[in-house]
Formats: C-alpha cells, sequence, structure tokens
C-alpha cells in the first residue's frame, strides 16, 4: 500500500489547531486529486492517534466522505490526564512519563482551551459514525486507559474496535519490532487489518 506520511505543524511554535487544520486541507486535496475515501485508512502513533481520530471526527462532522479505517496505536486521547493507568503504570513503561505528556500539553493547547475540551481530548467527543478501527496498546503504558477507555466508548457508540493488547509491552513499542516478536506481531496485525479493508 502508498503510504503517506505528513510532516504536520508541530507545537510549540505551531499550537492547536494549526496541526489538525494541516492534515484537514490534505485530506481534501487527496479527495480534489480523485482518490476516494474509501481507499484511505488513517493511522497514527500517541499524538499522532489523537490527531488521527480528531481528523476522522472532523470528517464527518464536515460530512466529507468518510475514510474506510482508522489505526490508533498507543494513542493518547485525554490530554486532561485522568487515566488511571497513567499513575499506576508510571514505573511500567519504558518510554513515556507523566512529565512528558504535562510538557507536550502545556505546549499544544492554548491557555483558553480546557485540556478535557473534545477539540484537543477526542476521547471525549461524541465517537458514533466512525469508521472501522484497530486499537494497538502495551499491558505496561501510561496510556492503556486511554486506549481501553475508547474501545469501550467507541464500541458502545456502534464503531467496529478491534482492540489489541501486547502483554508486556510499553508506549510505542511496535518501534522496537527488530527486537521483540510482540511488537513484531503488531505490525503482522497492523496489515492484516489494513489489508482486510482494502479488500472492501
Amino acid at each position: 500500500m502508498q503510504v503517506i506520511h505528513l510532516d504536520y505543524p508541530l507545537s510549540p511554535e505551531h499550537p492547536y489547531p494549526e496541526a489538525i487544520d494541516a492534515l484537514f486541507d490534505v485530506y481534501l486535496l487527496l479527495l480534489e486529486q480523485g482518490i476516494q475515501a474509501k481507499d484511505i485508512i488513517l493511522s497514527g502513533d500517541s499524538c499522532g492517534a489523537n490527531l488521527a481520530l480528531a481528523l476522522a471526527l472532523r470528517i464527518r462532522d464536515e460530512q466529507r466522505p468518510q475514510v474506510s479505517g482508522l489505526i490508533l496505536l498507543s494513542p493518547f486521547l485525554d490530554l486532561s490526564l485522568t487515566s488511571e493507568s497513567i499513575r499506576y503504570n508510571s514505573k511500567l513503561d519504558a518510554l513515556l512519563s507523566i512529565e512528558a505528556l504535562e510538557t507536550g500539553i502545556d505546549y499544544y493547547v492554548p491557555e483558553q482551551i480546557d485540556p478535557a475540551d473534545p477539540l484537543v481530548s477526542p476521547l471525549f467527543d461524541d465517537l458514533a459514525d466512525l469508521p472501522p478501527t484497530l486499537v494497538q496498546v502495551g499491558s505496561k503504558e501510561i496510556l492503556l486507559d486511554d486506549a481501553q477507555r475508547f474501545r469501550d466508548k467507541a464500541t458502545k457508540a456502534g464503531v467496529d474496535v478491534t482492540f489489541k493488547l501486547y502483554t508486556g509491552m510499553w508506549h510505542n513499542f511496535q518501534m522496537f519490532n527488530a527486537w521483540f516478536p510482540e511488537a513484531k506481531m503488531a505490525l503482522d496485525d497492523i496489515a492484516t487489518f489494513a489489508q482486510a479493508l482494502d479488500q472492501d
């Protein structure tokens, strides 16, 4: 499959909403170029998963053709930091810390916006009418509950959610696929999910 990897605007120089605006503009450009929404899968990891979900929600809200699927890897979806796993996995996550999350939130969220606002924390948005979604998360991630809460809320809203929990893995473990069989399996699971959508 062809992959478009977007160098979207980064905070603190470009806080919300610059990144999501740029991503939405690229999506519209793809449609203008004749690429069909059914042939597009949105994907992102961590903060990128936040933006992928936010983009799918904006596509829905603006009544544009919805993409065929959504892939959320170790998603960071609640910028108000109310997920319990931030505390109970704080000493287990080998890659991410609450301090890193807090710094990123300060960079990304303008002072006048509540971090719990669905505009920046899409977990709190209405999740109805999203495309089939794959969620991958490690059992040792401080963001484990972001993924589990999304699964529960999206499933209740009628979304077809495939949820994959990888035992013993930490934040963004997929990038360590050369060393860990769980990460290699995660990449295989992504391919299986994407190929199934591509056959429709």
